[in-house]
């Protein structure tokens, strides 16, 4: 706990989950995940729900047993959720976006750009908008991207361009707050998934 600062969460920093209720909070008791960030790191680990409470601010505030290790998942930045989900993308001319939205797959995605696949033209070094999965709901967002590099993919079933993007940290793209807030609910609600499906895995194998 030392090495990482962790003292105390509240529900809302583990997770934006928007309005809570006691509905909605996992039982006392129970296993959970938690991931959080410490200054550019993601840490993840594992422990046991013992109360709940309330702040000064009305925050509802969750005591957890004490992990028996934190592990330190990815650099917050560079942290990749792999996915395999459609979205468009748009070419900037002049610095206003096309009318033609060029349909790709995105492949993998971070809080600071992502990784898709694409027949359509791009050009490295060019500007677009693309639309984003974000929220709980994975709800498209569109941002602007700038496309680092561009390969052909000839060991797909077809051939395809494979384009990296960036959409934040550089002085040509930067996302809005807002953006980036409904992007890292996203990449949280995605590597719980993952890891909630990675433990259902782990107990199937220990029964089977």
């Amino acid at each position: 706990m030392k090495k990482t600062g962790l003292r105390t969460l509240t529900a809302e920093h583990l997770v934006d989950y928007g309005e809570l209720s006691a509905q909605s909070l996992p039982k006392l008791n129970s296993v959970v995940v938690a991931s959080f960030f410490r200054e550019e790191s993601l840490y993840s680990f594992e422990s046991v729900i013992k109360e709940y409470g309330r702040n000064n601010d009305r925050e509802t505030t969750i005591v957890l047993g004490r992990p028996k290790r934190i592990v330190k998942v990815q650099r917050r930045f560079f942290y990749r959720v792999p996915v395999e989900t459609r979205t468009t993308y748009r070419p900037l001319m002049a610095g206003f976006p096309g009318e033609e939205k060029i349909p790709a797959k995105i492949v993998n995605i971070s809080e600071g750009g992502m990784l898709i696949a694409t027949n359509g033209r791009i050009s490295e070094g060019s500007l677009i908008t693309v639309m984003v999965p974000a929220g709980h709901d994975a709800e498209a967002m569109e941002v602007c991207a700038e496309v680092l590099q561009v390969t052909d993919d000839f060991n797909a079933k077809q051939e395809t361009t494979v384009a990296r993007l960036r959409f934040d940290g550089s002085d040509r793209v930067m996302l809005a707050d807002e953006h980036r807030k409904q992007l890292v609910t996203y990449l949280f609600e995605q590597q719980r998934l993952m890891l909630q499906a990675r433990r259902l895995l782990n107990t199937a194998k220990k029964r089977s």
